[in-house]
């Protein structure tokens, strides 16, 4: 969503996680007369700040770093707070080497002319789809018996990073540490990434064997750390690799898009988090010219679908996505995932349901969160080879590539969102805690309590785990009565919990999910707490709601 500032509507945009993906430059428009007032460029042009920081001219061809979280504003200092995203492709980035500003970044832009003010990257030439999810919170707090008016951002990561508002200057300390360097051909990863001191990160950031999920079962448990063992693992921003790596947390937090909440009257700011590792595995593809050319139709449309498709619909056309997943129950997920109601559909029977004429008009028309693909990103001459391609896909095999036959300048290396879960993408592969509301003193920078968000898992009952949702996505509202206003987990609960000692005190079962942020508002007095749950997304033919709850008179 945008934000308003005076006579201003600022924008950012989602382009899309694959190459051919739009810039994501933050847009400022006139909310009486609908002109264009000023452009950022987060992928910066000739003579801009940051330039330096791709390959040259990258501008042209480079893609995302968009803001797709939402922002916040500084009414009184005339500063807009914006969150960035990653840059296409998440996961190999050998044709943008550097550090890539300003992607992954917090910026503050001036609200009047879209001007830099001061900015901070979270994470260097990212490759791991670590986007800011959520919009920035605005806070003051005490430090060293003064106030200072703060912007907190959270991170998928599991990181808080809070800095003074008006400078950029971070409160507590943010340390360049070395991390584990790439061994796959032509990617150039960032010798150091930013650590902050405090506040303690609010998720788990590395997995060991003993990790594994003992909840799988016996077979599950043993395939589980199998797989774990033969994936590179050195701890967190570990590179994607050919034979697979770690991710902890995974492309998906950490922290999501709910974001935290700031109580004015103490400093204290509650962020729910949750465990979703990944397992990412890169595959080869040949992307053209030369020695890399496709050999067949059916070559080619493996190439196209892994260039343009993979990223969201997996290898094999799957793409039950995480939030599908953790909503439904094994049966229901793959009743839904046939229907096509999943918010990544499965391909495996898309050529059952769409003939090519179809198929064509939905990838030019673009459906739910897929944008439209126009010529220049797939040529109309394409399209039947994605279809025909598709028609198999649920066969489909990584394919063994000999480098040595073709440049550098034609391989590409490709992966999907590969969570790390039980064979039904249900269970996460690790030991809970799963899902987690944490409380920070941000005049301290110190923890003061974590709670299980979330039941136990009903089929899980009698283990020796406090579970917790698998997963969390809204995030809370925190009021001026005592209380914390929760949402955003996968068992359909609105929970209030006290906001001095995190007990529950309250839950309230909703008709579908609400993986969003409960509002509040006073009409003549009273107070409500209102929330969205949804249902027909996941299942077809089911309505949404909109939920308003009160005091009684």
């Amino acid at each position: 969503p945008g934000i308003v500032f005076e006579d201003f509507v600022i924008m950012g945009s989602t382009p899309g996680e694959n190459e051919g993906a739009a810039p994501g430059h933050i847009r400022a428009f006139d909310t009486r007369t609908g002109e264009l007032k000023w452009v950022f460029h987060t992928i910066p042009h000739p003579g801009e700040f940051g330039y330096d920081t791709w390959p040259p001219d990258a501008y042209k061809t480079a893609g995302a770093a968009n803001n797709w979280g939402g922002m916040s504003v500084d009414e009184k200092r005339g500063l807009v707070f914006v969150p960035t995203g990653s840059p296409v492709y998440d996961f190999y980035g050998a044709n943008r080497k550097g550090m890539n500003l300003f992607s992954d970044c917090l910026l503050a832009l001036d609200a009047r002319t879209g001007k830099r003010v001061w900015h901070f990257q979270t994470t260097h030439h990212d490759l791991w789809d670590y986007d800011l999810p959520s919009q920035p919170t605005l806070g003051t707090i005490t430090r060293n018996g003064k106030k200072v008016d703060i912007v907190i951002q959270a991170s998928k990561q599991g990181f808080v990073f809070v800095f003074n508002r008006e400078t950029g200057e971070p409160i507590w300390p943010i340390e360049e540490r070395p991390v584990a360097q790439t061994t796959v051909p032509g990617e150039q990863t960032w010798p150091t990434q930013p650590f902050p001191t405090l506040p303690e990160p609010v998720a788990r950031q590395k997995l060991t064997l003993n990790d594994i999920s003992p909840l799988l079962g016996p077979e599950e448990y043993k395939a589980a750390r199998e797989r774990f063992a033969l994936a590179r693992n050195d701890g967190l921003y570990t590179p994607p690799a050919i034979e697979s790596s770690v991710q902890e947390p995974g492309v998906n937090g950490g922290t999501l898009y709910g974001g935290g909440a700031f109580d004015a009257e103490t400093g204290i700011y509650y962020i729910p988090s949750h465990s979703q590792p990944s397992l990412i595995k890169l595959n080869a593809v040949a992307v053209g010219g030369r020695g890399g050319a496709a050999p067949n139709p059916l070559a080619r449309g493996r190439q196209l679908y892994q260039t343009m498709c993979m990223t969201c619909h997996g290898l094999t056309g799957r793409g039950e996505t995480e939030v599908m997943t953790a909503l439904l129950s094994a049966a229901a997920a793959t009743t839904a995932a046939k229907a096509g109601g999943a918010e990544t559909p499965n391909l495996q029977s898309v050529t059952e349901r769409l003939d090519l004429a179809a198929f064509s008009a939905q990838i030019r028309q673009g459906k739910g969160r897929m944008a439209p693909f126009d010529t220049t990103a797939l040529a109309d001459a394409d399209l039947p080879l994605v279809y025909d391609f598709l028609k198999q896909v649920k066969n489909e095999q990584p394919v063994t590539i000999n480098p040595a036959n073709i440049t550098a300048e034609d391989l590409r290396f490709r992966t999907g969102f590969n969570w790390f879960r039980d064979s039904d993408a249900i269970l996460p592969a690790v030991v809970p805690p799963w899902g987690q509301l944490t409380a920070i003193d941000l005049n301290t920078g110190s923890t003061l309590w974590k709670r299980l968000l979330g039941n136990e898992e009903p089929d899980l009952a009698g283990n020796d785990f406090p579970t917790g949702n698998k997963y969390v996505k809204g995030g809370p509202a925190v009021t001026a009565g005592g209380l914390i206003f929760q949402a955003g987990a996968a068992d359909n609960k609105l929970r209030a919990f006290d906001k001095k000692t995190g007990d529950l005190l309250w839950e309230y079962t909703l008709p579908f999910s609400a993986l969003h942020t409960p509002a509040v508002y006073e009409v003549n007095g009273k107070q409500y707490i209102v929330i969205c749950a949804f249902g027909a997304r996941r299942n077809p033919g089911v309505n949404d709601a909109v939920i308003a709850f009160a005091l009684p008179d």
